[in-house]
């Protein structure tokens, strides 16, 4: 090594310490900028994915709740005169409906969202989870048109007056265990995707912790590695000096 640093000219062997350097300086940003780019990547997906999809379920599951109430208030209205004067049961099931019909564009914008998310380029983790999603949302979409359906009927006969009580019940019964399935369905899918994003996020922050590190152990290391090549590179160039001056020394 020694020997063939001796034989390049002073010029040369600054231009080959700058190039090292040069060299290390640019792998180490280009790991800096891959490592920042796969957490960008990783947060892009909880902001623009997981996070807009929580929301959405929120929003589904909130008048999912409020569906089941506003059925309530309204049987209530039909047979117990313990209510507001200002209510009706027309009123009450006119904003059942209204936000049944929210619901329902809730439930469509959700899974539009899912279908856009496995469009793009995703993990294979990512597009498992989504496409699940995706199939849940399927079967709760059809699931609450049902529970309409049933609401609907339950609606006509207690606001026709039928006085089959007994089929009447039954109806409630029905759409009381169907309201509860799909409110635990809605729930589930809602718990999954919360602790799919809070995966994600551990994972961005695990991978920016490992960058860091990644970049402090490269940069010492560049670092030793440039003080080593400077002493070298000096020593080639102050022994040969003073070997020259030693022997102009005793030549003169």
């Amino acid at each position: 090594m020694k020997s063939v640093i001796a034989k390049l000219r002073i010029s040369h062997r600054l231009y080959g310490l700058v190039a090292i350097l040069v060299m290390f300086i640019g792998v180490l940003g280009g790991i800096g900028v891959y490592t920042m780019a796969v957490i960008g990547d990783e947060l892009e997906e909880v902001a623009h994915r997981d996070l807009p999809l929580n929301v959405m379920l929120e929003k589904i599951t909130q008048h999912q709740l409020e569906q089941a109430i506003l059925m309530e208030k309204a049987l209530r209205i039909a047979n117990i005169d313990a209510h507001d004067k200002t209510d009706t049961f027309a009123s009450v099931r006119a904003h059942f409906e209204e936000v049944a019909h929210k619901t329902d564009e809730e439930i469509t914008m959700a899974r539009d969202m899912a279908e856009r998310f496995l469009a793009a380029d995703i993990s294979n983790a990512a597009r498992a989870e989504v496409e699940h999603v995706l199939d849940a949302l399927n079967r709760i979409e059809q699931e609450h048109l049902d529970y309409e359906r049933r609401i609907a009927k339950v609606f006509d006969q207690a606001q026709t007056g039928i006085q089959d009580s007994a089929a009447l019940e039954a109806a409630v019964i029905e759409v009381d265990a169907n309201q509860e399935v799909l409110n635990h369905e809605i729930e589930a899918l809602l718990r999954e995707v919360s602790a799919f994003t809070m995966h994600s996020m551990e994972t961005a922050l695990a991978d920016e912790q490992r960058g860091k590190v990644l970049i402090a152990v490269l940069s010492s290391a560049a670092t030793l590695l440039a003080v080593a090549l400077s002493f070298l590179l000096a020593r080639s160039i102050s022994v040969p000096m003073k070997n020259l001056t030693t022997a102009l020394g005793a030549l003169a």
